[in-house]
């Protein structure tokens, strides 16, 4: 059920003993709901439109960032005449212009 309990009052005392930061992220803005607000909320849901919403949720949280390229210019330094163990290189990334 939430977050592993499987009972009305598990999901209670779960709630009952998380942090102010979980709560706050949770949306709970007052007192922590009771066992018999948890049971009567949950058996009114329609567990099928939950499921799907819950579904598309993790979908959505858990989905990898996109991944950015970043392209560089090279530049050797050195010409003609200037021995190898010498050469300078450099770099400049094209999207901030920083080396």
């Amino acid at each position: 059920m939430v977050a592993g309990a499987r009972s009305f009052t598990a999901i209670a005392e779960w709630a009952a003993d998380a942090d102010e930061q979980t709560l706050r992220v949770l949306g709970v803005t007052g007192a922590v709901p009771s066992e018999s607000t948890f049971r009567r909320t949950l058996q009114r849901l329609d567990a099928d439109a939950f499921d799907d919403l819950t579904g598309t949720w993790v979908q959505q949280a858990t989905r990898p960032e996109p991944i950015t390229t970043t392209r560089l210019a090279v530049s050797r330094g050195g010409g003609s005449g200037v021995p190898l163990k010498v050469r300078l290189a450099s770099t400049l990334n094209c999207g901030t212009g920083s080396p």
